[in-house]
């Protein structure tokens, strides 16, 4: 709504970026192109893990709850400091064509690219312990990529080696 007129008006945001979309169900069974889409995790519904819950909860009540609350926030701020101090770079995998995935099914077209995501975010996040490489605009090499310069880091093997463990 225009604060000076009061009229309706539409406006249109784009912004790049990944999505986050959370969906919880207790249904068995899920469309097989919608779970292609999507990272599943399932939750640990044990009577053990329930009476765990239940001991933190009380917990909470706790001087320890207190003390641990406290330091839990400072933790949160520590990360978010850190990653404040995260430069936007463009990450290059000099390895990705020689990395290989399995083509038993179709929801490997986007598995495939989550676990690509997942190696350039680990490279991104060690940025700091990584050469930042420069793409300069040259129009006689073929490289006047919007006419600014690019910067980027590659990943590194230890990178993909950390994203197998985990996509494991």
């Amino acid at each position: 709504k225009d604060a000076m007129t009061g009229t309706m008006s539409t406006a249109e945001n784009t912004v790049e970026g990944p999505v986050v979309f959370i969906i919880t169900t207790t249904a068995v069974d899920i469309d097989a192109e919608t779970a292609s889409r999507f990272l599943f995790m399932s939750l640990d519904e044990s009577i053990k893990k329930t009476e765990r819950i239940l001991e933190k909860q009380r917990e909470k009540h706790t001087m320890e709850g207190l003390m641990n609350k406290l330091s839990l926030e400072k933790i949160i701020k520590k990360h978010h400091t850190a990653n404040r101090l995260l430069k936007p770079l463009y990450v290059i995998n000099p390895y990705s064509k020689l990395l290989t995935f399995t083509t038993k099914s179709i929801r490997v077209h986007r598995e495939h690219d989550k676990y690509l995501h997942l190696i350039s975010a680990i490279a991104y996040l060690f940025q700091y312990q990584r050469e930042i490489k420069k793409l300069v605009p040259d129009p006689h090499q073929g490289t006047n990529h919007i006419g600014k310069e690019i910067e980027y880091i590659t990943v590194k093997i230890s990178d993909i080696e950390k994203a197998h463990q985990i996509a494991n």
